[in-house]
């Protein structure tokens, strides 16, 4: 960053407004000016509540935490599930699927109008979670959105089943911490993954001076025939809110050397750096080179991983309970700040 830049940046929902910057003189007169113009502004100084969330700002360590203990508290009350015993995954082991939706019959049309509002109302509530503060339900919540046009009830157990994970989890929440990295990428892909058409997942996170402040966990919109091409696909995806990361980062005045996306599937990271392409993966030529492209220029490398390191798998598949607490951990502890170091 120049010296003497100053940086604002504003947040605004309704009639609710954040402002951070990087001088709080300029700051005071810009809240000033805006009384000026005729808008009646109460000013909390340091944020601790906007929209729900609790946010812990401990400026000696260096951290920010981000909770929604109060809302989750709320979803219990909601879905009556007060003293009920919690569970150690957001989902059940097996997952309900196309299968489980009622026919479309009398009797099935009936079933699916009885529980459509209940299923998307808690969907609607588990969503604001898993996009502010709960990146380890987002998987969950968004498989189980698949399913909004036509839920049975298996598909409902699996969304009470997320609530009955928060119930014991309801503390937790997203740390960040910071360190000297602009920014450091996770990258996964779960391949044909979804049993209704074999479409895999991709799944990704980064991570900014040391905090986690984008996930994603989507569904992928082609059929792919191999891991390796699944994982291109996400790679590539990726690369694309990565780059945008980094646009934002140097509008802020800050620059980003090459970005390390971590990855663990060897066969994409060799295409993505091979210039050769053989007969079975022309069909995936223009992700492969989009994704080469960015690398010959030195914007991103793609960095080796071993799986069980890869924090990004938590956003493709679901978990069991070892894996869930160990990933949830990364983004609960804020332990994903420190860059891991390439593998073998």
């Amino acid at each position: 960053m120049k010296k003497g830049k100053y940086i604002c940046t504003l947040c605004t929902f309704v009639d609710d407004l954040v402002i951070s910057s990087n001088d709080t003189q300029r700051t005071k007169k810009f809240i000033d000016l805006l009384k000026k113009k005729g808008f009646v502004i109460s000013s909390l100084e340091q944020l601790s509540w906007y929209l729900g969330i609790e946010i812990i700002i401990d400026r000696t360590k260096k951290t920010v935490k981000v909770l929604q203990t109060l809302y989750i508290e709320e979803l219990i009350k909601f879905m009556g599930l007060e003293g009920a015993n919690g569970v150690d995954t957001p989902l059940p082991s097996v997952l309900p699927t196309a299968s489980d939706c009622p026919p479309d019959t009398a009797e099935g049309r009936k079933l699916r109008n009885s529980i459509q509002h209940e299923y998307r109302s808690i969907l609607g509530k588990l969503s604001h979670l898993a996009r502010h503060s709960r990146y380890d339900i987002k998987f969950a919540v968004f498989y189980l959105s698949r399913y909004q046009h036509n839920p049975g009830m298996a598909h409902l157990k699996a969304a009470k089943h997320i609530v009955l994970y928060l119930i014991k989890t309801k503390n937790e929440g997203l740390t960040l911490n910071t360190n000297d990295i602009p920014l450091c990428v996770y990258c996964d892909a779960d391949h044909a993954s979804n049993k209704d058409h074999r479409r895999s997942t991709s799944g990704y996170c980064c991570f900014v001076f040391g905090g986690c402040v984008y996930s994603k966990s989507t569904q992928q919109k082609c059929v792919t025939l191999s891991s390796t091409e699944a994982e291109v696909v996400a790679l590539s995806r990726c690369v694309r809110d990565v780059l945008w990361i980094r646009n934002l980062l140097y509008d802020f005045g800050i620059k980003v050397p090459k970005t390390l996306i971590y990855e663990d599937n060897l066969g994409a990271i060799h295409l993505s750096k091979d210039s050769a392409l053989s007969q079975r993966t022309k069909h995936i030529a223009i992700a492969y080179f989009f994704i080469r492209d960015h690398i010959v220029k030195s914007r991103i490398d793609v960095i080796h991983i071993a799986t069980d390191r890869n924090v990004s798998d938590i956003f493709t598949k679901n978990m069991n309970k070892s894996q869930q607490a160990y990933h949830s951990k990364v983004f609960w502890k804020g332990l994903g700040n420190v860059p891991l170091e390439p593998q073998d």
